[in-house]
């Protein structure tokens, strides 16, 4: 009867808390029945049947959502892994406290299930989905621990706590309390991360209309595919100050040879409002799932979806990584589900993320809680829109600050001022140290209790401690020893400058290329330091007092700032102007006005407002550069080219002696990558 109640008290916490009812406080107790069963004398094939009862019992929302939608051989492998790997980790426990202390009973469940969880997600076609630690979405302070470790370091924390709880019920009260306070300390950090301060916001936006999709379906025509293009262009011009809008994956179905009609509609309404503009589409010769990037300028990037849902999907998968540059990124519904994926996207320095989804109706927030937790995990900003779901946007620590259902008919939309994300975090630099860090702590318990179990001590009985027992602060060391090269590497990589060596070659053309605006800094330096900009990237404005930092402590240090004006027509007129100035003898004071300026610098006008506020005489200015047009535009051509020499795909662009940054920088990073050029490493 125990057991009964056991396996239906944890089955039920399972199934609130992991599926629709989101009732997340209840994953943090849901393993606690079974473990507490586990502890006690029950027979283990007791706890085993109780525990594959209950985790199955949990998974019943899967059923909800997908019933008569999926096909069942396509959930049930996640499914069957998981049901069966799981009671494995609770009697793990178990013997742990028979066989160790209450000591290596707290780690054993938690460690276990954290290495298991994550080796299932890496075979799965379906990447992390079902990891417990996505039940905490709806809590954030709960799970800004996966910027440090990821998806999976939020279930370590809940199992933990479980476990400790089920410790304290057995009258474990040291290695419970433990535990207990291990948690707090999570919650304790999540608390001051979310305090914060946080980054420039801008206004985005998520459409998605089902009408015009269900039209397409039905009517396969191009006057269909047009109107779907109309009807979102349309509404895209009402939304006042937007500067990214996201439509929905598939959202438009268009052949290739239709594409330019197709799509004239936003690509207009991307040129009028000055927003970046991502459309999800499809098209069925070659079949490909695509989502297109209308920039302001009107020019267009593609990436193509990389994680399909088989056997639905069909399309060819993209090789992209989907960056945009200027901290911009996309990526398509599923390639959320893949931390992998994602995270090697995120290194490139994306703060905002914009995710064109369809879902399936009920899975809605289930599935866009996942897209949420990468945000989390690697510093983003979040813009979701998604067909038979929830629309959402979302800050880089995972707080939503808008949400829309899709479900129903019309356009729904859902607008929000976001702040951008800080950038790569240490989990987007180390990746996922930590379950591999559980996988070899999970070894070693296994380790000692196969050792202690060989070695039973003279008069001692059958499965009872030897009084003579090694105690357990030296049963620990060979744990600390284990763990603490990890945890030196993953300091380590966090405090590191990824950079790359630059071909000589490369290196000696950009440093020898004529400047259009005067370097900075000393000008017989022991290092050159190559900034590529523009105006109107965030991250550049970030970076820019850092620079005028280094230049002011370091006189061995000069800088070379090269225009890449690549965010539209206003950053091509504010480097012309900066050119304009340099040949006034007023670049400084020109370049510093266009930098720190609070206003978006999207048209001509709004660059002279600006340059006219900082005492420039913009007429001779705008004279200037409609005499010097050419040549000014041959400097950023020229510039574009060593980008693309170089390598770098959004700004800014760095380069620090012969070492081309890659991902966010900072000071003290920049620092130390100096010495390292000063030293020749």
């Amino acid at each position: 009867m125990i057991t009964l109640a056991a396996a239906l008290l944890s089955g039920i916490l399972f199934y609130l808390s992991q599926g629709l009812a989101d009732a997340w406080p209840l994953a943090w107790l849901a393993p606690a029945p079974l473990l507490w069963l586990a502890y006690t004398a029950a027979p283990r094939w007791q706890v085993l049947v109780a525990s594959v009862a209950a985790f199955a019992a949990g998974q019943i929302y899967l059923a909800q959502c997908y019933w008569g939608q999926i096909p069942p051989s396509v959930l049930v492998p996640m499914i069957v892994m998981m049901c069966v790997t799981f009671p494995i980790a609770v009697a793990f426990s178990g013997e742990a406290l028979r066989r160790g202390s209450p000591w290596a009973a707290l780690l054993a469940f938690p460690a276990l299930w954290t290495a298991i969880e994550y080796a299932i997600g890496s075979v799965s076609q379906h990447g992390s989905y079902g990891a417990l630690g996505y039940a905490e979405v709806s809590f954030p302070a709960a799970i800004q621990i996966a910027a440090l470790f990821g998806v999976h370091a939020v279930t370590f924390v809940l199992c933990l706590c479980a476990n400790a709880v089920a410790l304290l019920l057995r009258g474990k009260w040291t290695a419970a309390g433990a535990g207990v306070a291990a948690c707090a300390l999570v919650l304790i950090f999540g608390a001051v991360r979310l305090a914060e301060p946080q980054g420039p916001r801008i206004r985005v936006a998520a459409l998605a209309d089902a009408d015009t999709r269900n039209a397409e379906h039905r009517d396969h025509t191009l006057a269909s595919e047009e109107a779907a293009t109309r009807s979102y262009a349309s509404y895209l011009e009402h939304l006042k100050d937007v500067r990214v809008a996201a439509i929905p994956e598939g959202a438009v179905r268009m052949r290739d040879s239709d594409r330019e009609a197709v799509l004239a509609p936003l690509v207009t309404a991307a040129r009028a409002t000055g927003a970046l503009v991502i459309v999800g589409t499809s098209s069925p010769d070659p079949p490909r799932n695509r989502a297109f990037a209308l920039r302001p300028d009107g020019g267009v990037a593609i990436y193509d979806k990389r994680h399909l849902l088989a056997p639905f999907e069909t399309e060819i998968p993209g090789r992209g990584s989907g960056f945009l540059g200027g901290s911009f990124a996309i990526q398509i519904c599923k390639d959320m589900d893949f931390a992998g994926t994602v995270r090697a996207t995120a290194g490139q320095g994306v703060r905002l993320m914009m995710v064109p989804a369809d879902d399936f109706g009920r899975d809605g927030w289930i599935h866009a809680r996942m897209a949420i937790m990468r945000g989390v995990e690697n510093g983003f900003a979040l813009l979701r829109s998604a067909f038979d779901g929830v629309e959402t946007i979302s800050d880089a620590q995972g707080r939503i600050l808008a949400k829309a259902s899709t479900t129903g008919a019309g356009m729904v939309t859902a607008t929000a001022d976001v702040p951008l994300g800080p950038g790569p975090t240490l989990y987007t630099r180390i990746g996922d140290v930590f379950p591999w860090l559980c996988a070899a702590v999970s070894l070693l318990l296994c380790a000692m209790f196969t050792l202690a179990s060989r070695s039973p001590a003279v008069g001692s009985q059958p499965h009872a401690r030897s009084s003579k027992a090694m105690p357990s602060s030296h049963r620990a060391l060979p744990f600390v020893l284990l763990s603490a090269p990890l945890l030196l590497f993953a300091v380590r990589a966090a405090s590191a400058q990824e950079t790359r060596a630059v071909p000589r070659a490369t290196l000696a053309a950009m440093l020898a290329a004529p400047l259009a605006t005067p370097a900075a800094g000393a000008q017989r330096a022991d290092v050159t330091i190559v900034d590529y900009f523009d105006y109107n990237c965030p991250v550049c404005r970030e970076l820019e007092p850092k620079l005028r930092k280094l230049l002011a402590a370091d006189a061995g240090v000069r800088l070379v700032r090269k225009d890449w004006a690549i965010l539209g027509d206003g950053s091509v007129y504010a480097a012309y102007a900066s050119f304009a100035a340099a040949r006034q003898g007023s670049y400084q004071a020109a370049h510093e006005a266009l930098m720190t300026s609070s206003r978006d610098l999207d048209t001509k006008a709004d660059v002279l407002a600006v340059l006219k506020a900082a005492g420039f005489d913009t007429a001779k200015i705008d004279a200037d550069v409609a005499r010097h047009q050419k040549e000014y535009a041959q400097v950023l051509a020229r510039n574009a080219r060593e980008v693309t020499a170089l390598g770098v795909r959004g700004t800014p662009g760095l380069v620090v002696g012969d070492r081309l940054v890659l991902g966010a920088a900072d000071y003290q990073g920049l620092q130390r990558l100096i010495a390292r050029v000063r030293q020749g490493s």
